[in-house]
């Protein structure tokens, strides 16, 4: 695909696209701008969040829990003996203070 995507990920985004615009056209009484926290797994970002779903006050809280020990723990994301192999370097990483993780 010409964005660099698999077929799995534009089908991700296209479902939140989905979801927000449908929920912002249901509930009237709140606006894009009143959200502020958006908690999700690092397979979306803030970036994603503010110019993707057009929620430009809302910061994203990632669930690194879910996303080391359920999303990429999943058999279908990674073989178990790659996961195992990555598991320390992965949570160093996502534990990082910054972006120079050593």
């Amino acid at each position: 695909m010409a964005t660099g995507r698999s077929r799995d990920q534009v089908l991700f985004v296209g479902a939140y696209q989905f979801l927000f615009d449908s929920m912002f056209e249901m509930a009237t009484g709140r606006s894009r701008d009143q959200i502020l926290v958006v908690g999700a797994d690092g397979f979306i970002n803030q970036r994603f969040i503010t110019k993707t779903l057009k929620l430009s006050n809302a910061h994203y809280i990632a669930d690194s829990w879910h996303l080391l020990n359920k999303d990429l723990a999943d058999k279908d994301n990674l073989a178990p003996v790659n996961y195992q192999a990555i598991k320390t370097n992965l949570k160093g990483m996502i534990d990082a203070e910054s972006e120079t993780y050593v």
